[in-house]
């Protein structure tokens, strides 16, 4: 519950105190244990490209803090919508009819979960009453979350290239099956370790490391691909988080495996 402030200062300093190189953790882990994704659990992502030499080796990696709603796809397979999970389903599937009994609780179609969840974490109540109904909010209007994108490369952008960059990882996430609902507060932080961008105190004139336009677009399809790719994870490793309000409920691996070989994502 953010409105609670659980976080100290003590506890920003031992985050930063205790910071280090390597394998982060993903899933239901730090600021990604109450977030929501597709109305199921969502939380903390990574993912990573590096491009080849020819394209000058540069490497983007993202972070993302899953938080939203929409109709889950992956790599085209429309995931959400085979699961029986998904933005607006009340309203525009089997004409607003309500879920069959026999349905209910099979994790195959996503349902049994006791919390469809508000604001897109898991700690939000249920705008209908019902144990046994889709976990997205369906409600025009209504705040779906908003995720937390962060993006990081060494290749030498400027701040126009940067912002240029941030907004390819937006593109990222409509590969998901985000639409940005009205209530989304959808944000991308982009910033670059090469050296040669840094400013320093002191320096009235300094020479500039800046990576050509035309050298841009492998650099934005890498972070496209990316961002795409942190969120899956970001799910795939989450599991069921609870609450004083319910349940939210971990993406269900092997159904979702056997949407995406219906649909030929994988053999």
């Amino acid at each position: 519950d953010i409105r609670s402030r659980p976080a100290t200062e003590a506890h920003v300093r031992a985050a930063l105190e205790g910071a280090a190189s390597g394998p982060g953790g993903e899933g239901s882990v730090g600021a990604g244990t109450g977030t929501s994704a597709f109305g199921w659990k969502g939380g903390i992502g990574t993912s990573s490209r590096v491009l080849p030499e020819p394209l000058g080796g540069y490497a983007v990696g993202v972070l993302v803090q899953s938080n939203f709603g929409g109709i889950l796809q992956i790599a085209g397979a429309p995931v959400g919508r085979e699961l029986g999970r998904y933005s607006f389903r009340n309203q525009v599937g089997s004409r607003g009819a309500p879920e069959p009994e026999e349905r209910r609780g099979d994790p195959r179609r996503g349902g049994g979960a006791s919390d469809p969840g508000r604001g897109g974490g898991a700690s939000g109540r249920d705008p209908r009453g019902s144990a046994g109904g889709p976990q997205v909010e369906e409600r025009q209007g209504e705040s779906q979350g908003s995720i937390m994108i962060v993006v990081a490369t060494d290749a030498p952008l400027s701040e126009r290239n940067l912002e240029r960059v941030a907004r390819r990882a937006i593109m990222g996430l409509s590969r998901t099956g985000s639409f940005a609902s009205n209530g989304s507060g959808d944000y991308v932080i982009a910033f670059s370790t090469a050296e040669g961008v840094r400013r320093r105190p002191g320096e009235d004139v300094r020479s500039v490391s800046d990576l050509s336009n035309e050298r841009m677009s492998a650099i934005f399809q890498a972070t496209l691909e990316a961002t795409e790719e942190a969120v899956y994870n970001s799910m795939f490793k989450a599991v069921a988080v609870s609450s004083r309000w319910g349940t939210r409920e971990a993406l269900p691996i092997e159904a979702t495996v056997d949407v995406l070989r219906r649909y030929g994502v994988i053999r």
